[in-house]
């Protein structure tokens, strides 16, 4: 299960936890309107009894909603940018994440702004990379021995 801990601009919340992201993160994110920390539950409710369990998707599943979350930010005419250079630790304290839940991700989201207002250290970075041919990115399997 995912959580989204999120922060809009000008929000009492919105400094401590914009000042979790790393010097190149905090860049990008320095003019968004919100920030959001994805947030991942570690355990799972065993199918067979009340008890839990450690989760062995849970960076699957959240990351699976964070992607949602990018999408669903297009959709309405917002553009988002994932970030994964945050204080980790610092983090999990500033947000008080409860016990067997982990900070994947943070994200800031706004509207769209011009690649020349970023310092240009990131400006270049605005360019879609190549893409890998699926060849060397899909592996099939044959059959098994």
């Amino acid at each position: 299960m995912a959580v989204f801990v999120c922060a809009r601009r000008d929000t009492r919340v919105w400094l401590p936890l914009r000042d979790l992201l790393m010097p190149n993160s905090r860049k990008w994110a320095q003019r968004a309107s919100a920030l959001v920390f994805f947030v991942a539950h570690v355990l799972m409710q065993s199918p067979s009894s009340a008890y839990l369990i450690p989760s062995p998707t849970h960076s699957y599943d959240t990351d699976t909603a964070s992607s949602y979350f990018v999408l669903q930010s297009q959709l309405v005419g917002w553009h988002a940018h994932d970030m994964y250079g945050f204080d980790h630790v610092r983090c999990a304290e500033v947000l008080r994440t409860p016990p067997h839940h982990h900070v994947e991700a943070a994200c800031s989201v706004g509207r769209i702004g011009v690649p020349a207002a970023l310092p240009k250290a990131l400006q270049g970075r605005e360019v879609a990379g190549g893409r890998l041919p699926l060849s060397e990115l899909v592996s099939f399997h044959t059959g098994c021995p």
